[in-house]
Protein backbone atom coordinates (compact mmCIF):
# COMPACT_ATOMS: atom_id res chain seq x y z
CA UNK A 1 0.00 0.00 0.00
CA UNK A 2 1.16 3.43 -1.00
CA UNK A 3 0.61 6.89 0.64
CA UNK A 4 0.72 9.65 -2.05
CA UNK A 5 1.08 12.76 -1.35
CA UNK A 6 0.41 16.27 -3.84
CA UNK A 7 3.98 17.47 -4.44
CA UNK A 8 4.41 20.84 -2.05
CA UNK A 9 4.69 23.13 -5.29
CA UNK A 10 1.13 22.34 -5.90
CA UNK A 11 -0.49 23.05 -2.97
CA UNK A 12 -1.81 26.80 -1.80
CA UNK A 13 0.99 27.11 0.82
CA UNK A 14 4.38 27.30 -1.30
CA UNK A 15 3.19 28.16 -5.05
CA UNK A 16 1.77 31.61 -5.29
CA UNK A 17 3.39 32.89 -1.76
CA UNK A 18 7.06 32.55 -2.70
CA UNK A 19 6.28 34.49 -6.29
CA UNK A 20 4.94 37.51 -4.34
CA UNK A 21 7.83 37.53 -2.19
CA UNK A 22 10.27 37.11 -5.18
CA UNK A 23 8.87 40.16 -6.87
CA UNK A 24 8.90 42.41 -3.81
CA UNK A 25 12.25 41.56 -3.00
CA UNK A 26 13.40 42.43 -6.81
CA UNK A 27 11.28 45.81 -6.69
CA UNK A 28 13.10 46.80 -3.48
CA UNK A 29 16.87 45.82 -5.11
CA UNK A 30 15.86 48.04 -8.16
CA UNK A 31 14.63 50.90 -6.13
CA UNK A 32 17.38 50.45 -3.56
CA UNK A 33 20.40 50.57 -6.43
CA UNK A 34 18.63 53.64 -8.27
CA UNK A 35 18.50 55.16 -5.35
CA UNK A 36 22.38 54.86 -4.49
CA UNK A 37 23.13 55.33 -7.78
CA UNK A 38 21.17 59.02 -8.26
CA UNK A 39 23.02 59.76 -5.00
CA UNK A 40 26.61 58.47 -6.33
CA UNK A 41 25.78 61.18 -9.02
CA UNK A 42 24.47 63.91 -6.81
CA UNK A 43 20.71 63.47 -8.15
CA UNK A 44 18.82 62.01 -5.61
CA UNK A 45 18.85 65.65 -3.05
CA UNK A 46 17.35 67.51 -6.00
CA UNK A 47 14.85 64.88 -7.08
CA UNK A 48 13.53 63.99 -3.48
CA UNK A 49 12.83 68.09 -3.01
CA UNK A 50 11.18 68.38 -6.19
CA UNK A 51 9.02 65.12 -5.10
CA UNK A 52 8.47 66.77 -2.07
CA UNK A 53 7.36 69.96 -3.24
CA UNK A 54 4.95 68.21 -5.74
CA UNK A 55 3.38 65.51 -3.23
CA UNK A 56 2.93 68.64 -0.79
CA UNK A 57 0.43 70.35 -3.58
CA UNK A 58 -2.51 71.54 -2.10
CA UNK A 59 -6.15 70.93 -3.67
CA UNK A 60 -8.78 73.40 -2.00
CA UNK A 61 -12.50 73.74 -2.46
CA UNK A 62 -13.92 75.62 0.15
CA UNK A 63 -12.74 74.69 3.93
CA UNK A 64 -11.61 70.94 2.13
CA UNK A 65 -7.98 70.84 1.44
CA UNK A 66 -6.85 67.69 0.19
CA UNK A 67 -2.57 67.39 -0.80
CA UNK A 68 -1.70 64.32 -3.32
CA UNK A 69 0.43 63.39 -0.24
CA UNK A 70 -2.69 62.39 1.98
CA UNK A 71 -3.96 60.71 -1.27
CA UNK A 72 -1.24 58.50 -1.30
CA UNK A 73 -0.92 58.00 2.64
CA UNK A 74 -4.70 56.73 2.16
CA UNK A 75 -3.88 54.44 -0.36
CA UNK A 76 -0.26 53.25 1.49
CA UNK A 77 -2.95 52.41 4.53
CA UNK A 78 -5.37 50.90 2.33
CA UNK A 79 -2.37 48.35 1.19
CA UNK A 80 -0.91 47.57 4.52
CA UNK A 81 -3.83 46.61 6.22
CA UNK A 82 -4.46 44.14 2.98
CA UNK A 83 -1.28 42.99 3.38
CA UNK A 84 -2.18 42.54 7.48
CA UNK A 85 -5.20 40.65 7.29
CA UNK A 86 -3.39 38.27 4.76
CA UNK A 87 -0.54 38.09 7.18
CA UNK A 88 -3.46 36.94 10.15
CA UNK A 89 -5.38 34.69 7.85
CA UNK A 90 -2.25 32.90 6.48
CA UNK A 91 -1.90 30.88 10.05
CA UNK A 92 -5.43 30.23 10.48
Amino acid sequence: MRISRRPCHTTHHAGPHRTVRKIEVTQLAVLAWAARSLDHIGLLDPIVSVGGDILATKLERGSISVSIEDILAFGLRIWVSFLLSRLIRYPL
